[in-house]
């Protein structure tokens, strides 16, 4: 039925709260996952307070490494990182387009 889930991360644990429900979707279905976050292009902004330091490509993939290690250990399940730019709805809508992802799995807010 899904054949490729994607799950947005902004850095909070709120976020991380959809990864576990992903993770079982995937196991059910044998799809992959791509964990992504979206840096964004306006750090003045009053929710980058709240987030983790997410700044760098660098900072960021190393965030999502920490994920797939703390949440993905034991999934039998391919995972895959992605790290993009710009405002998070516009690029999530991008991502899902070119990766062909069946299903977004994310925390609202």
């Amino acid at each position: 039925m899904f054949a490729h889930i994607l799950v947005p991360l902004d850095g909070s644990t709120f976020a991380e709260q959809a990864i576990e429900p992903a993770r079982s979707l995937a196991e059910k279905y044998s799809a992959r996952i791509t964990l992504l976050t979206v840096i964004m292009e306006f750090p003045e902004s009053r929710l980058q307070v709240a987030m983790r330091d997410l700044q760098s490509d660098a900072r960021a993939r190393q965030y999502l490494e920490e994920v797939r290690a703390t949440h993905m250990g034991t999934a039998s399940v391919a995972v895959g990182l992605a790290v993009t730019h710009g405002l998070p709805a516009e690029r999530i809508a991008e991502v899902v387009m070119e990766s062909q992802a069946d299903l977004i799995v994310m925390s609202t807010h």
